[in-house]
């Protein structure tokens, strides 16, 4: 068999052509691969941190609005706490109830913070303490507030 150059060189042409069609083919395959990953990785974290920030932002507590010595009772939305520099949480509202005026047990239960199920709630704890700094403040306090007998 003879062969002759000019078909030699079509059928080395169609194979090169083959072979970048294929090549071109895997290209776009990987390209439309990638895409697809980065949407849905994009999705996805768009979803967790929509859920995450809607459960944070129905989250209540109270706790002290400065010092723990000096600072004053307040409500705050969120969690305590930051995450990467952000706080997770926003005061509301301030009692105006300083924390050194509660008994010595609700003093330390404020610095910790009281988690409270709605705002409504947190306003009901908030108010359960300023009857319990009022009792604090009678002439003869009961065990357990600052300046009562032991």
């Amino acid at each position: 068999a003879v062969i002759v150059p000019a078909a030699e060189s079509a059928r080395h042409q169609a194979r090169k052509r083959t072979q970048s069609d294929a090549a071109r083919r895997v290209g776009r395959r990987r390209l439309a691969t990638t895409l697809v990953v980065l949407i849905a990785v994009g999705v996805t974290a768009f979803v967790g941190v929509t859920v995450a920030r809607t459960w944070i932002t129905g989250q209540w507590y109270v706790a002290v609005n400065g010092s723990a010595g000096t600072g004053t009772v307040a409500i705050y939305q969120g969690v305590p706490g930051s995450l990467l520099g952000i706080a997770l949480s926003s005061l509301t509202s301030d009692s105006g109830l300083e924390v050194g005026t509660l008994p010595l047990f609700d003093q330390e239960l404020v610095s910790k913070s009281i988690p409270a199920t709605s705002e409504v709630d947190a306003q009901r704890i908030v108010t359960e303490l300023q009857d319990r700094a009022a009792q604090c403040q009678t002439l003869l306090p009961p065990t357990g507030c600052p300046g009562a007998p032991s």
